[in-house]
């Protein structure tokens, strides 16, 4: 009732006014009222907890309700972000004739004698984007980050980040670009989630499950899922093993392991604040477990000299190991009947997410057929995002989007009878057996003759 009834009411006046914080402030308070009233006897009733706490997102113990503070700036920013994204509208038009004639929204200033709309709604356009575009932070006539000029502006370690975003060739023009959408678009649910998450301070309302940082740990999957599995253990060691280990600073954690026994005792994991502590504790926590194992099923007794050596070696090769991370293609044509006709493999760096290095992968498939001269040719893949928005006619302004363009442009010119299809992974072993091997190829390989790495899995599938 609340959430379909009650806080749909103020939504078009939202949409249009910045409201005062004692109406915003009324209106919580009676959907508060609401909410712990007793309908028989009409009483107040016990408010258990304050309206701000009811609405916090349910994963952190709230309720869900809307903050009606964030969820005006949320509406009013959409009209903020037309304004910017549609410059030819009439309002747009028209608000920049008349308030900012010599300068862009992200400039203006309210101005002389302005309208009551236009002064009430001090529209939060700093919400939105900086005023600084991409192809300002670019080497002139060049597709490279200006490092010095990106290092002038932000620090170092932002400015390294920056240097590390992959430039596409496809991604051609600056374009407004929302950056909690996937697809770039700007919508109120996410400008709302962006309030309460980093705009408002609401750290002191959140109650966190502490078990979602473990997916934030810096270590190797497989180690995540293992602290996932026993996030309730606590072993109890020899008194320096946390000295050697580097984690002197966690004073709360009880340690204890039964080496004569493979029981375990159970207590509450402690936080850590600090993202090397982290991956250490994860890492010991797996080496500790490994150690037991060897202990139990081999009678081998390993001193915490070792359990903290191959702790810190394994996250040490794994941190060296992801300065170096590569996007691996892998691209195999066969023909009707399965057989092998040529293989091509290539890689590109930065390392990117999942979604845009198989749109690269398709779009780089596409340009080797068509440098080939082939017609006519299926394009299956296992990413089911991709050929999802293939055939999808919703606008994309993401990276992402702008890949998949290219990929339709190509597609439609050189190629009559072709589609692009999903298959299982299971199916699309030889693409990834091609991509496995990529990294360990001093340069990118077109293959004549079949490659020994997807000879059997070939032979296999034509059986």
């Amino acid at each position: 009732m609340i959430k379909s009834v009650l806080q749909s009411i103020p939504t078009y006046m939202m949409s249009l006014f910045l409201l005062p914080s004692t109406l915003l402030y009324e209106i919580e308070k009676m959907m508060n009222s609401f909410w712990w009233g007793n309908k028989r006897d009409r009483a107040r009733g016990i408010h258990w907890f304050s309206w701000d706490r009811l609405s916090m997102p349910k994963d952190v113990r709230g309720m869900g309700f809307k903050n009606c503070s964030a969820f005006n700036y949320a509406m009013l920013s959409k009209q903020a972000w037309r304004i910017m994204a549609n410059p030819d509208t009439l309002v747009s038009r028209l608000y920049k004739a008349r308030y900012f004639p010599n300068t862009d929204y992200l400039n203006f200033n309210i101005g002389h004698n302005p309208s009551y709309v236009w002064r009430k709604n001090p529209w939060p356009h700093n919400l939105l984007v900086s005023n600084l575009k991409v192809s300002n932070l670019l080497i002139p006539n060049g597709k490279q980050w200006n490092h010095a000029l990106v290092l002038s502006l932000v620090g170092e370690e932002i400015a390294q980040k920056v240097q590390n975003t992959s430039l596409f060739v496809p991604v051609r023009d600056d374009i407004l670009h929302w950056r909690c959408e996937k697809d770039g678009k700007f919508s109120v649910r996410s400008a709302y989630r962006y309030c309460i998450n980093e705009a408002i301070d609401t750290s002191h309302l959140r109650i966190n499950e502490r078990w979602n940082l473990l997916w934030n740990i810096k270590t190797p999957p497989e180690l995540r899922i293992f602290c996932g599995g026993y996030v309730e253990i606590v072993c109890l060691l020899d008194g320096d093993f946390w000295i050697k280990g580097s984690l002197i600073q966690l004073s709360v954690l009880v340690v204890v392991i039964m080496r004569k026994t493979p029981t375990i005792y159970s207590s509450s994991v402690p936080k850590v604040s600090n993202h090397d502590h982290q991956s250490m504790l994860s890492v010991i926590l797996w080496s500790i477990w490994k150690g037991r194992n060897n202990h139990i099923w081999n009678s081998a007794e390993e001193p915490t000299d070792v359990i903290c050596q191959r702790a810190a070696q394994l996250l040490a090769g794994w941190k060296d190991a992801q300065q170096y991370r590569l996007n691996s293609i892998g691209v195999c044509i066969r023909n009707d009947a399965g057989q092998f006709i040529a293989a091509r493999t290539e890689w590109f760096s930065p390392c990117t997410n999942v979604a845009i290095g198989e749109a690269i992968g398709l779009l780089t498939a596409i340009k080797w057929v068509i440098n080939l001269g082939f017609d006519n040719v299926d394009f299956e893949l296992d990413a089911k995002q991709v050929v999802d928005n293939v055939y999808s006619v919703k606008p994309n302004d993401s990276d992402f989007g702008a890949i998949i363009d290219d990929c339709k442009r190509l597609i439609t010119l050189f190629f009559r009878n072709s589609h692009v299809k999903f298959v299982r992974r299971q199916v699309n072993e030889v693409a990834h057996a091609l991509a496995r091997v990529t990294p360990f190829l001093a340069s990118f390989h077109n293959f004549t003759d079949i490659p020994t790495c997807i000879q059997n899995i070939i032979i296999n599938e034509m059986i």
